[in-house]
């Protein structure tokens, strides 16, 4: 990663497809004290009616608390659910991660948590 104070938010450009598009809400800046790297904020928004279904957030960089939070974090709405938009939103984030030079993205869950 870089060093946090030459690090730069891109612009994540149009991230839309069929009925799913994620609309930029919040660029968060790394906070070394609490081990948080650049994290990018995302509400996934209907395409038409452009009703809030969830959220999902990209983090740029490595720490360890990464290692359980992972690069992507995700909601999805109860009402939503079922409908694979937490995955078609990673998809349409890796064009991104790839701008900040990722090579990989972790994602983890809880054991539990079956829907993810």
């Amino acid at each position: 990663m870089q060093a946090d104070d030459t690090f730069e938010f891109k612009d994540p450009g149009e991230l839309k497809d069929d009925d799913l598009e994620l609309v930029l809400v919040k660029k968060n800046p790394a906070d070394k004290g609490k081990g948080f790297v650049p994290m990018y904020d995302f509400e996934m928004r209907h395409s038409k009616t452009k009703e809030v279904m969830g959220n999902i957030n990209l983090r740029i960089g490595d720490s360890e608390s990464l290692y359980y939070g992972g690069h992507v974090g995700y909601g999805v709405d109860e009402k939503y659910r079922g409908h694979n938009y937490s995955a078609r939103a990673v998809k349409m984030l890796l064009p991104l991660a790839k701008a900040h030079n990722r090579k990989s993205i972790d994602i983890t869950c809880e054991v539990s948590n079956i829907a993810s």
